[in-house]
């Protein structure tokens, strides 16, 4: 895929995340299409474009989120470079093994965006606290499998 293109995609995810989503709550939760996208990047682009679309896309969500800290700026290249690293290790081809990949990121994020959120002074309890990080991960895992697809068929009709 064309970085200039995904780059755009980038931009309509942000779009899209910032503006459709949160009006599509499930559980108080939605997507994270921005963290689909830095797997997906991780994934497909050498390591210095996946760390700066992953940096891109930390900055987009941060811009657009309502928190106040930049925790998505500093680890969406964190899961850049984990992934890729992953990536040389041991084979991620097929689909089973990208969606396990978003869940348990997804799942991650949550985690350590939770324990942040309670290290400075949020009032939130630990059991809505696992139930939201936890239905997020399973919906990143929904909506990933239609825009992995999406990804790869794009790539593909632009490689040809």
């Amino acid at each position: 895929m064309k970085k200039s293109r995904f780059g755009v995609i980038l931009l309509a995810c942000a779009v899209l995340q910032a503006a459709i989503l949160p009006y599509l709550k499930f559980f108080t939760v939605f997507p994270d299409l921005l963290l689909i996208c830095c797997i997906f990047a991780a994934l497909t682009f050498r390591l210095k474009w996946a760390l700066f679309f992953c940096l891109l896309a930390g900055i987009f969500k941060d811009t657009f989120a309502t928190a106040g800290f930049s925790l998505n700026t500093f680890l969406f290249p964190a899961w850049a470079y984990l992934v890729n690293r992953l990536s040389r290790k041991i084979e991620i081809e097929g689909e089973l093994m990208r969606l396990l990949l978003v869940f348990f990121v997804a799942l991650a994020q949550g985690i350590i965006s939770g324990i942040i959120l309670i290290y400075i002074g949020e009032g939130i309890r630990f059991a809505i606290l696992v139930r939201i990080f936890l239905l997020s991960a399973l919906l990143d895992v929904a909506i990933a499998i239609p825009l992995l697809r999406l990804f790869k068929v794009f790539s593909q009709r632009i490689n040809e």
